[in-house]
């Protein structure tokens, strides 16, 4: 819980905090816009990589942290219990923490932690663990607000390593595939956890929902585990629809639907592949599709001025960073032998980490590949996205998160 010292301790630092160049939040997966973009622009930094300002020793888990209020908030296991961890975003000194305690065991050993990250808003914390709780939290105390037993109330299956969807906040409902019969999406109220509105019986995928534009209107978009599902937020009116899916049962969506102008791209592995689809007259129309151009596992890629970047390959045998034409699926470069990894962009420059702990800065360029700075700044293997505040980059590997600074303050 918050002590009259730790918010003394914070008012201290808040000058210390305005100085940097700019300041927002990072509230949900990938970033406050949903598409990994980061406020500002990023120098290379110097051989050695970027300044460490604070580490800090987590327990296992993919989930990525968020930043509210200069805030940073984790989401990890150890043992028995899964941590909610509040902690101060220049020092990484821990504010509150609250402890869920936890039997799951992921089916395929392949680790027993969360893979969801959390969602802000309004001065609430929401989170879902693998068992499929969803829970909402006091971001300044750390009290629990409200539950809904997933599992319980929908029937869902579990999947192949548990539940994995992250939040889609909008207003102050709260979305997500959840995945039971006649309760493939459901509507969430923010103040109490009631049940809005659900439809379809669309399963679970590991694919996080994104609102984006689609021909006049917002929708919440979703790559299920049956393929794509757009929905009016508001009323959960099904707008779009459309499989992509894998044939083989063993396979999962887990890489986002990525806005592009027009319309989206949908992306994934197990000999599926890419699709670009175009909003006409109130339907989606294919562009072009593929599994030879950007088949992610589970990384969601970047879109930028016409092209879209991100890995291409099964994790396990081996992908590859690569370039691609939105409007083509044309293949512009591709590295080999980077693994998986997250791709975020600001401004002209892409920041690339890869699940071995390299980290690159790269010219957003789709005529070549160009490394404008490079680090090794992890040990452990990377899966989860990061968060991005103040001009600090917080990131985490298997067991341990650092802060960044790739903005210095002025």
């Amino acid at each position: 819980m918050l002590t009259r010292r730790h918010w003394m301790l914070a008012a201290a630092m808040a000058p210390l905090a305005t100085m940097r160049s700019f300041s927002a939040d990072w509230p949900w997966f990938f970033g406050p816009t949903r598409d990994g973009a980061m406020p500002g622009e990023i120098k290379p930094w110097k051989d050695g990589g970027p300044r460490e300002i604070w580490s800090l020793n987590l327990g296992e888990g993919f989930s990525g942290p968020v930043v509210g209020a200069r805030v940073v908030y984790l989401f990890h296991r150890e043992n028995g219990n899964h941590l909610i961890d509040a902690v101060e975003a220049l020092s990484g000194k821990r504010l509150w923490r609250t402890i869920l305690s936890t039997s799951y065991e992921d089916p395929l050993g392949r680790g027993n932690g969360p893979r969801s990250t959390p969602a802000l808003s309004e001065g609430r914390l929401f989170i879902v663990t693998p068992e499929a709780g969803l829970f909402s939290f006091d971001c300044q105390t750390g009290k629990e607000l409200w539950k809904v037993d997933l599992a319980a109330k929908y029937a869902i299956q579990q999947g192949f390593f548990g539940y994995g969807v992250s939040p889609l906040v909008h207003g102050q409902t709260l979305l997500l595939n959840v995945g039971g019969e006649g309760a493939g999406i459901v509507c969430f109220s923010t103040k109490d956890g009631s049940e809005r509105w659900k439809v379809t019986s669309q399963q679970a995928s590991y694919a996080s929902g994104v609102l984006m534009r689609l021909g006049d209107r917002d929708l919440a978009t979703f790559l299920t585990r049956e393929g794509l599902l757009s929905v009016e937020p508001e009323s959960g009116q099904v707008i779009h629809q459309m499989r992509w899916r894998s044939r083989q049962n063993a396979s999962v969506n887990a890489a986002s639907p990525v806005a592009i102008p027009g319309g989206v791209f949908l992306t994934s592995c197990y000999n599926t592949g890419g699709i670009a689809l175009r909003e006409k007259a109130g339907r989606l129309e294919k562009v072009w599709s593929g599994d030879e151009s950007l088949s992610a596992h589970y990384a969601t890629p970047i879109y930028h001025e016409g092209h879209l970047y991100g890995f291409h390959g099964r994790q396990e045998e081996g992908a590859e960073l690569r370039c691609v034409e939105a409007n083509s699926g044309k293949v512009m470069w591709s590295k080999p032998g980077t693994g998986c990894g997250w791709i975020l962009r600001a401004g002209g420059s892409l920041l690339v980490m890869q699940e071995n702990g390299q980290m690159l800065l790269l010219q957003s360029n789709p005529k070549e590949l160009k490394v404008l700075a490079n680090a090794q700044v992890f040990k452990g293997q990377i899966r989860a996205l990061p968060a991005f505040s103040d001009g600090v980059l917080y990131c985490r590997d298997s067991t341990i998160m650092k802060a960044f600074e790739l903005v210095s303050p002025k």
